[in-house]
């Protein structure tokens, strides 16, 4: 578990830890990343009282959640690892040994993952439309986009001996976590929904502005495409990120952010040649005339044209 500034939902989180009905040992782990609030006192509590339980990595500083996941990862010393942010939390007793039961009778599979309920604002439950039928699964299938919440995670520890040097800074960290676990092995889905991910003002990704989030995606994807997967794998990834560029260009047309718009057409264009046909010459064919080799500069010699016409083609 990693934490940071979650008093008022941390206590929830362990609790449904300890109510784990489990034939073998374990031991939480839980990174906590120098809040600001009474999440340290609040562990520290539960620690006084489950002195046997609990392994605390009270960081002197705020490390942020990337590093906060590597360090909280590296101390956990038992045969396989479950995930949970201090946020999230689990509502079956019998997750964990389902999990594990799996785990120990396919040595296939380096990941258990399963189904949960998205907690709204509103405090409203609502199935995660990241729901599929119970599946055996492979890193092709991961590659083609995420499907495993975080807090639904049990996997195989001791594989990952070592990070990619880019892992230290990623702006997502358990998408690639899990990319980097498929490799060794296949996935299992539970369709049935054992955990609860809350979405709050205080949530890192949830709180976070939708393009930011996207532009994140992008960044972690080209850092997934420098490792060495196989074909299969690495075409998906780079659709999925073409998908992620899409969404990106589509937000600038709309709102007439052409400096953004030309940066992101020119960075991506030597990967995917048909984004400047797609876009500035079939959608829009009456902005542009001639296929110039720099967007930005074809965009802003008919600017006042281009702002006419993105209009009505967003009317179309």
């Amino acid at each position: 578990m990693i934490a940071f500034n979650h008093q008022r939902y941390i206590a929830q989180a362990l609790d449904s830890i300890l109510m784990q009905k489990v034939n073998f040992d374990y031991e939480i782990v839980v990174g906590e990343d120098y809040s600001t609030d009474d999440t340290r006192n609040i562990i520290l509590d539960y620690q006084r009282r489950y002195p046997d339980r609990f392994k605390l990595l009270l960081h002197s500083e705020n490390l942020g959640a990337s590093q906060n996941q590597i360090q909280t990862l590296r101390a956990c010393k038992g045969d396989y690892i479950a995930m949970l942010e201090g946020d999230d939390y689990w509502i079956d007793p019998f997750k964990l040994q389902k999990q594990v039961d799996y785990l120990e009778a396919n040595p296939g599979f380096v990941i258990t993952c399963h189904s949960n309920y998205n907690l709204l604002p509103n405090k409203k439950l609502e199935l995660s439309k990241r729901i599929i039928s119970n599946d055996e699964l492979s890193i092709v299938d991961l590659s083609k986009g995420t499907f495993i919440s975080t807090l639904s995670v049990v996997f195989r520890n001791h594989i990952i001996l070592e990070f990619p040097h880019w892992f230290y800074n990623s702006p997502v960290g358990d998408y690639p976590l899990f990319m980097l676990l498929a490799r060794y092995g296949d996935i299992k889905y539970f369709s049935e929904p054992m955990g609860v991910y809350r979405i709050h003002t205080g949530g890192v990704w949830s709180n976070t502005n939708l393009l930011t989030n996207i532009s994140r995606w992008i960044i972690l994807l080209d850092n997934l495409l420098t490792e060495d997967f196989e074909d299969d794998v690495k075409r998906n990834l780079i659709d999925q990120r073409l998908l992620n560029i899409n969404e990106l260009l589509i937000h600038y047309v709309k709102f007439s952010f052409w400096e953004e718009f030309s940066n992101l057409l020119n960075k991506y264009s030597k990967d995917y040649p048909n984004l400047k046909d797609d876009w500035l010459f079939l959608k829009l064919p009456e902005v542009i005339s001639g296929k110039g080799e720099n967007a930005y500069s074809t965009i802003k010699e008919c600017f006042n044209q281009a702002l006419i016409n993105i209009k009505q083609f967003i009317r179309r």
